[in-house]
């Protein structure tokens, strides 16, 4: 038996905790700045990093009515297994 699989992106909107930065600086000294894994990585003079974690509360932010994407796949599942992207005959 045919069986499918939606596949989804979804908007996470979480916000940080208020954090200040070191030595009196402001958003316009920052040179550089990038977040990965919840923490904020800035730079001030283009060479030294400095890393701060923010903490976000990703609960009940997301938003499940509104998919930014979604693709359906079919499978034919092999006998006694379930469906895997192994076995996707189309997409």
């Amino acid at each position: 038996m045919t069986q499918y699989v939606i596949e989804m992106s979804l908007n996470c909107s979480p916000c940080s905790q208020p954090f200040e930065l070191p030595d009196q600086k402001k958003w316009s000294d920052v040179k550089d700045w990038y977040i990965k894994w919840d923490t904020l990585h800035v730079t001030f003079d283009g060479e030294n990093w400095l890393t701060l974690e923010l903490d976000s509360d990703p609960h009940d932010t997301t938003d499940w009515k509104r998919p930014t994407y979604a693709s359906v796949h079919t499978f034919e599942p092999k006998e006694g297994s379930q469906a895997d992207y192994i076995d996707e005959m189309e997409s």
